[in-house]
């Protein structure tokens, strides 16, 4: 009977498992495609972002959690620029707060959506160099090669695309299987 049930949970497990990596390859995706309307966005962001500026500035008041959230609000509503701002004033309003890796990473990102990719590889070495232990250290690294190689410098790339297969195995098995995927795009197989 205790047998039975280990075998259930541990299905149950690599069920969870298998619908967590399929949500973090399908938020990749639906990142990757924004990108490509890159265009389209670029006339939004200058008028967004100092409306979005002062109103996160002017409230800082609002609890932590809040404040990440909102931000957060912005990237699924593809304010891209007013996003970036958000996270910006919520690491400086909240310097100890657990959720500043998160907030890092999603500067990041959306630097990277904006195309402003010295910025966004500064936020993801921050994620690596600051919180090497975070959730999003992972992530980090492995959009930081993705932003080396539309840099054109496949070499930075492929080196920090192979650190995320060597460093992660095991811990952050989506991000590894997308820096191999990746790895592979860009000319080398992946182990």
């Amino acid at each position: 009977m205790l047998r039975g049930r280990v075998e259930e949970q541990d299905n149950q497990i690599q069920t969870i498992q298998q619908e967590q990596q399929d949500r973090y390859l399908d938020l990749d995706r639906r990142i990757a495609a924004l990108m490509v309307a890159e265009p389209v966005i670029d006339d939004v962001p200058k008028v967004v972002a100092t409306s979005g500026s002062n109103v996160a500035s002017s409230t800082p008041s609002v609890a932590p959690g809040d404040a990440y959230k909102a931000a957060m609000t912005l990237v699924r509503e593809k304010k891209f620029s007013e996003a970036g701002a958000a996270f910006d004033t919520f690491v400086s309003q909240y310097p100890s707060d657990p959720l500043v890796p998160n907030a890092r990473y999603w500067s990041g990102e959306v630097n990277l959506v904006d195309g402003q990719l010295d910025r966004a590889a500064e936020r993801f070495r921050t994620v690596i160099g600051d919180f090497p232990d975070s959730a999003k250290a992972a992530d980090a690294a492995y959009k930081l090669g993705v932003t080396m190689h539309r840099k054109g410098d496949d070499q930075q790339a492929r080196m920090w695309l192979q650190q995320v297969i060597d460093r992660y195995a095991g811990k952050a098995d989506g991000t590894v299987s997308l820096a191999k995927s990746y790895l592979g795009k860009i000319g080398q197989k992946a182990p």
